[in-house]
């Protein structure tokens, strides 16, 4: 009978675990929406542990009508009972992705962030929606998505941050060189795609995005920019090359203090100075002067 639904939901924080677990069997006998209408009132009552069992009931009993009230009840002070919100709105599945990404780009920003990570914990499932998301016109909201993807990490997407290298909007370049550089070695073989762009400009963005890797796995693709044809994308290889400290980077850099542009020659001096690094010798260190452009040293 439907009039039990209230006595059994005030059952659910019984201090007896198999009375609660009885409880939770006899309220799946129900429909969905009769029982989240009662759920819903325990996620207002003052008692913590009631919040918490109401919470978890409604992830198990999966009623639609309850996703918009529980992503609202993200706003949640006791963290035991908001991470169960959490949960719950995990176990939706699919069904609660689109409410979801609403939340995600609202203005709100307590539940944005609580419901960014509920969409790292969903992970790939969730990627074909957060990518179709990308088409919305707001920056905000782009870069906002982009964060979620690059937490996810998820190879999927990739191709989609990647491309984003070409944007016309710098908060979306960087936001999206950020996010592909938390994947790691994965990103490597679609940042060489763009190590090939006909425009200089996406191979600088590509260098750049080495650098905030800073892994030896990117030396091979470092050293091939840095023998660019354009001036800046050397300069920007080597910057991202004097972040990765070992033996085949400073070799480069030493390479590069023979550039033909005097602008790479000095940013190669500067990489290594930076860097903490000693000539071993006079011609090295002369190499080094005149590229730093230090031409007091040079004469000494």
């Amino acid at each position: 009978a439907k009039n039990a639904i209230a006595p059994l939901v005030y059952h659910l924080a019984d201090p007896d675990e198999r009375v609660r677990k009885n409880v939770e069997e006899a309220l799946k006998n129900f429909e969905p929406d009769d029982v989240g209408d009662v759920l819903l009132q325990r996620l207002n009552c003052n008692n913590t542990e009631e919040r918490t069992e109401g919470a978890k009931m409604l992830g198990i009993i999966r009623s639609t009508k309850t996703i918009q009230p529980l992503i609202n009840a993200l706003t949640e002070k006791d963290d035991r009972v908001r991470y169960t919100i959490k949960i719950s709105l995990k176990n939706f599945g699919e069904v609660a992705i689109p409410y979801l990404i609403k939340a995600l780009i609202s203005n709100d920003p307590v539940i944005s962030q609580e419901v960014a990570s509920i969409f790292v914990s969903v992970g790939k499932p969730a990627v074909p929606f957060l990518i179709k998301e990308l088409e919305n016109p707001s920056i905000a909201i782009q870069q906002k998505i982009i964060e979620v993807l690059g937490d996810i990490r998820e190879t999927d997407s990739l191709e989609f941050l990647v491309s984003k290298f070409e944007s016309g909007k710098p908060e979306i370049r960087l936001t999206a060189m950020i996010a592909v550089s938390k994947f790691g070695g994965k990103a490597l073989k679609f940042i060489e795609d763009r190590t090939n762009s006909g425009n200089p400009q996406v191979r600088c963005y590509a260098a750049q995005t080495l650098g905030l890797i800073r892994r030896t796995e990117c030396i091979p693709l470092l050293s091939k920019l840095a023998i660019d044809k354009e001036p800046a994308v050397r300069k920007e290889a080597l910057a991202s090359i004097g972040k990765i400290a070992d033996k085949e980077s400073s070799e480069l850099l030493l390479n590069a203090l023979q550039d033909p542009c005097w602008e790479v020659r000095k940013s190669a001096a500067t990489v290594l100075s930076d860097s903490g690094w000693q000539a071993t010798d006079n011609r090295q260190k002369a190499m080094f002067l005149v590229a730093a452009q230090d031409w007091q040293g040079t004469v000494a």
